[in-house]
């Protein structure tokens, strides 16, 4: 870790975080409240509807609030940008929306951006906020701010990428979560200038209880994350396991019209004894440490913030065997396993861990050790070593 003096670093995120549980609100949190530590001057724009009165950020983080508090406004300006961004393309729809995205955001962080701001580097929580970074004059005047822009997702779930990469990586790197996606944002998006640095795991001394009859998966119930797999595949087997349960944890309102199918798909196998819904949690690894399972199946993540949460508490993940990023992180036999996206690939893996403690204490010791590469002192240190390179201190 490089040592040198003290930055002036300043945070910008277009995202929610008023009653937002998700990984990239966490990190923020995270970030901010690191480098304040290790005492450098952070200072964090925010364009949420709401100021967040309990938000995370210790005392000594400039917060600077930079949302449309209008609700009506908010809900025309929506209306309009949905009428401008109309096409026949579902990708043209998807990269009007991004530039009408960048104009926005713009247009909220603009006021708050001020001379005297003077950051040695810029941290963009999304290629969105970066775009919108550079379509603000004042942020361009004299020498040009260096900005990282950082990438929670797999770079090819993101047109936005391939449409601005040019004037993405002329502002900075781009920070990728797993290794192997340098190499993918390349092919992509064409961007050379890729950085991986991945998400921090906290590291537990305890760890769960393996001996345990309970399958957790945590994340909002969403199309993507699949909560219906892991249901159905239980469904399969219940009647061999009468007294094991799943515990899906994870914000219920994202995509109502699915939510409402996963309960339908319980009540339809009668499983609403054994399968529940629990909705979003202030302490993940309160309701992980008692779990012996960690079922994780979604088409795309970034990093699997929960995964690597759950493996780190030395639980035994299942996941999708073509997943990013989740089919590096789980070694198939070595710390967890990975499946198929069939109901019966995933039952089956249920099965062998469910039936086989032993076998789940090895997988999840494994995977503990595994998630010692994450831990946060290497992760940040990372991130200060190319904060102070992107600054020009030695």
């Amino acid at each position: 870790m490089t040592e040198g003096k003290r930055l002036n670093l300043l945070l910008v995120c277009s995202g929610r975080l008023y009653g937002a549980k998700g990984g990239r609100e966490k990190v923020l949190f995270d970030m901010a409240n690191e480098f304040h530590r290790r005492g450098h001057a952070v200072t964090v724009i925010c364009c949420d509807q709401f100021e967040v009165e309990e938000s995370g950020f210790e005392d000594g983080v400039k917060v600077l609030w930079g949302g449309q508090r209008q609700y009506v406004a908010q809900k025309i300006n929506k209306l309009i940008n949905k009428i401008e961004a109309f096409s026949f393309s579902s990708l043209n729809r998807k990269l009007k929306r991004g530039e009408l995205e960048f104009r926005h955001v713009a247009k909220k962080i603009s006021c708050l951006v001020a001379d005297e701001l003077k950051p040695d580097v810029a941290v963009s929580f999304s290629p969105e906020t970066t775009g919108a970074l550079l379509k603000i004059n004042k942020w361009m005047k004299g020498v040009p701010v260096p900005i990282i822009t950082m990438l929670h997702t797999c770079p090819t779930v993101n047109p936005m990428l391939k449409l601005f990469s040019k004037d993405l990586e002329s502002a900075g790197p781009i920070q990728v979560l797993a290794n192997e996606y340098i190499d993918l944002i390349r092919d992509y998006a064409g961007i050379k200038n890729a950085v991986y640095i991945p998400n921090p795991v906290p590291q537990y001394r305890y760890t769960a209880d393996r001996a345990s009859k309970k399958i957790v998966m945590v994340g909002r119930v969403d199309r993507a994350k699949r909560q219906h797999l892991v249901a159905e595949a239980f469904a399969k087997i219940k009647n061999k396991y009468p007294d094991w349960r799943v515990e899906f944890w994870g914000a219920i309102s994202w995509d109502k019209k699915y939510t409402e199918e996963v309960k339908t798909l319980i009540m339809k196998n009668k499983l609403e004894d054994q399968v529940r819904l629990c909705g979003t949690t202030d302490n993940v690894a309160d309701e992980l440490k008692d779990a012996s399972i960690f079922a994780f199946p979604s088409t795309n993540e970034g990093f699997g913030l929960a995964l690597c949460e759950a493996m780190s508490l030395g639980i035994p993940a299942i996941g999708w065997d073509q997943c990013p990023s989740v089919n590096t992180i789980i070694k198939n036999g070595e710390n967890g396993i990975l499946c198929d996206c069939s109901v019966n690939s995933l039952a089956a893996a249920l099965d062998f861990l469910m039936e086989k403690e032993k076998r789940r204490i090895e997988l999840g010791n494994a995977a503990k050790k595994a998630m010692e590469n994450y831990s946060p002192e290497k992760v940040w240190g990372c991130w200060e070593d190319l904060l102070y390179r992107l600054s020009g201190t030695v």
